[in-house]
């Protein structure tokens, strides 16, 4: 493992030598500590050495043989020359300093006479530890990474890992420049922890950490690299990057994965803002059955920026997210119209289409992208045609998250058990009846259409009902409010779309 140059004359057994560099970077690496007089040396050496001299082999030589001496040190990369002066020269030759300054090789003065065993001693116990502490943590890093790839976390939980070993936060820029995902802020000039990213020889990006630079930051960034490859690689190699970007910001407000300024700066790169005039929305789209979700990722992808603006727009499982930003003044009319023109002229492509609530930051958009999802698993139920809101939904995700299914049951029997008995025994599709009268908003002829029977056939299905249910069942708001409620949670228990409730029984 190497050391830098400055550690190295910090060396207490180099003290005695008051060491001055005289050229060259003290960051530069050295990789290992030769002591030698041999005039050509450099042809035993590998690049990276340090070599300690003091000037034996120089003794008597011309000019042109120092200055070819110089040369040789160069042409192998040597990384530094260190010149005791005092027994064999009084000062460093001037052709070997000329030489040497404005190349790699640093060139450090050393005066007094010091045992060069103990300078090579010191320092390689130094590069040897440091080389064990090295392997730990690249070893450390390894496992932390492949457990993130087994887990599925994706780049940016790997970024996250690195951004914990590292203490720094760390980003991958996609071949084009362009930052596609981050655990923090990395400065753009922040390139000195920078590695490539391969792919099957193909040159995806770039991973850049803001960490210190030390050896083990060094270790932990190539293994981070290796990892993100391997991620994309999984992911298929193909996908263009752009895209990528997309679902990785998604998949990190499904998991929370980072915070609301990292979101909004990942946003802002993505070209989705939220301003004062302006809210965030997110939206699922779920293909209808025998749609591919490809098709319905192709469609949003050419609609949405057209009728909404820039959007996020990746799957989420077997369905297509997207956030985009709305007017802050839109009502709920104007947003089903809205996202209802995102469908138009594609309405056999998609099963439901269910937004989450507008809100005003990316603070709050993994909960409107949380209850687009869940409104999506509810929307079958409501037998509704069109793009359904999250207050649309509202009810039923509140049902779900009752606790105790015993108390819902019990709350449905309540309700609803002399019209579930009675549908049992007779097949008198009561409970659909109900159920098309509210959906119809209590209009008797809308919902006799519906149920394609006559009015009064209607009529006498709702006496038989309030017979059933008690006097005010649909007359009394409360009561009618919560009879709507509990046949709503029927068909949550129930698994029944709405628009097929059947003569059943629980």
């Amino acid at each position: 493992m190497a050391l830098t140059l400055a550690e190295l004359l910090a060396l207490p057994a180099l003290a005695a030598a008051d060491p001055r560099l005289v050229s060259g970077d003290p960051k530069r690496d050295v990789r290992w500590v030769h002591t030698s007089e041999i005039f050509d040396i450099a042809t035993l050496l590998k690049g990276g050495e340090a070599l300690l001299t003091s000037g034996l082999g120089l003794v008597a030589a011309s000019d042109a043989r120092m200055r070819a001496y110089a040369q040789s040190l160069i042409e192998i990369d040597v990384g530094a020359l260190l010149f005791e002066v005092g027994r064999t020269f009084s000062e460093i030759p001037a052709v070997i300093a000329d030489e040497l300054r404005g190349s790699r090789v640093a060139l450090v003065r050393l005066d007094g006479v010091v045992p060069f065993i103990d300078i090579t001693e010191s320092a390689h116990r130094l590069i040897l530890d440091a080389e064990s502490l090295t392997l730990r943590a690249s070893d450390q890093a390894t496992r932390r990474l492949m457990d993130v790839l087994v887990k599925g976390g994706g780049v940016s939980a790997v970024l996250s890992t690195l951004a914990e070993l590292t203490g720094a936060p760390a980003a991958f820029i996609d071949a084009e420049g362009r930052e596609v995902a981050a655990s923090g802020t990395v400065p753009p000039n922040a390139r000195e922890l920078e590695r490539p990213v391969e792919v099957f020889g193909e040159r995806r990006g770039v991973i850049r950490s803001a960490a210190a630079v030390t050896a083990d930051h060094r270790v932990v960034i190539d293994r981070g690299a290796a990892a993100i490859a391997l991620e994309l690689a999984r992911s298929g190699s193909s996908m263009p990057t752009r895209r990528y970007a997309h679902e990785q910001l998604l998949h990190a407000l499904l998991h929370d994965d980072l915070s609301a300024d990292e979101l909004d700066a990942r946003a802002r790169a993505l070209g989705v803002v939220a301003d004062q005039q302006s809210r965030l929305i997110a939206v699922l789209c779920a293909p209808a059955p025998g749609r591919s979700l490809d098709d319905a990722y192709v469609h949003l992808v050419d609609t949405v920026p057209r009728v909404l603006g820039p959007a996020v727009i990746g799957r989420v499982g077997q369905s297509v997210a997207m956030i985009t930003s709305v007017a802050a003044s839109s009502d709920p009319t104007g947003l089903r119209s809205t996202l209802g023109a995102v469908t138009a002229g594609a309405t056999q492509l998609f099963r439901s289409v269910t937004a989450g609530g507008a809100v005003a930051d990316w603070g709050g958009v993994a909960t409107s992208l949380r209850e687009a999802v869940d409104g999506a698993t509810i929307a079958p139920l409501l037998g509704a045609t069109g793009a359904l809101l999250a207050e649309d939904t509202a009810l039923l995700r509140l049902l779900r998250t009752v606790d105790d299914a015993g108390s819902l049951d019990d709350f449905i029997t309540r309700q609803l058990g002399p019209v579930l008995e009675a549908d049992a025994r007779r097949g008198s599709e009561l409970l659909r009846t109900l159920a098309e009268l509210f959906r119809a908003g209590g209009s008797r002829s809308a919902a006799a259409r519906a149920l394609a029977i006559r009015r009064q056939t209607l009529y006498n299905r709702l006496e038989r009902v309030e017979r059933l249910l008690g006097a005010g069942a649909l007359s009394d708001p409360t009561r009618a409010v919560t009879v709507h409620v509990a046949i709503l949670a029927w068909a949550l228990a129930t698994r029944t779309p709405g628009h097929s409730l059947a003569s059943s029984s629980r």
